[in-house]
């Protein structure tokens, strides 16, 4: 017997959409890279995943995380950061090819932007 609440929660969970940005119109322009960039930059992830061996749900966070401290410590200016940030992830295989618009880089760079004033306020 299902409790009421799982039942709720199946419910919520089959009727879920995505946030408008996130879906490409068919007429726009998507994220995209190569196969064989992507088939490397996933290798390249399941390799680190072997030497720095992490839980499953904590993946994409170290993913997020490393590319965002090398980004950040590397490029002299932060600004247009949120465009290869994604196709990292993209090639990585942590978000899909050819589905997530342009247009989401702008709500990325935001994201960026607020996560550098906060940990440099200078």
């Amino acid at each position: 017997m299902i409790s009421q609440e799982i039942k709720t929660l199946l419910s919520v969970i089959k009727n879920y959409t995505c946030p408008s940005y996130l879906v490409a119109k068919t007429d726009e322009t998507t994220l995209e890279v190569g196969t064989i960039t992507s088939k490397a930059a996933q290798y390249y992830e399941k390799a680190r995943y072997v030497v720095d061996y992490k839980e499953e749900h904590l993946l994409r966070r170290a993913a997020i995380e490393r590319i965002l401290r090398r980004r950040l410590t590397i490029e002299i200016t932060p600004e247009k950061n949120s465009h290869s940030f994604l196709m990292e992830l993209i090639q990585a295989g942590y978000l899909p090819n050819r589905e997530l618009p342009e247009r989401v880089t702008t709500y990325v760079q935001v994201v960026i932007d607020k996560t550098i004033f906060f940990f440099n306020p200078s």
